[in-house]
């Protein structure tokens, strides 16, 4: 991975390689509340299923999403 190069009076120089990624400004709070509303509405929507079943069928999800950012990571490089 490149440096930052400090120069003189604090000047700093971000290599090519960091200025190409992109960034998003995310609001913690607003995420942090959405969240919490989505797992509300979910507990409420699976309270009567099987809870093997619920695993198995989140446990699925988690690997899918695995796969995804992998192959997303993969496309930016």
């Amino acid at each position: 991975m490149a440096l930052v190069k400090v120069l003189r009076n604090g000047q700093i120089t971000l290599p090519k390689s960091l200025r190409d990624r992109p960034k998003t400004a995310v609001d913690s709070d607003l995420v942090h509340s959405r969240f919490s509303s989505m797992v509300s509405e979910l507990r409420e929507k699976v309270k009567d299923v099987d809870p093997q079943e619920l695993e198995a069928v989140l446990g699925e999800a988690v690997e899918a999403a695995k796969r995804a950012t992998a192959e997303k990571d993969q496309g930016r490089r």
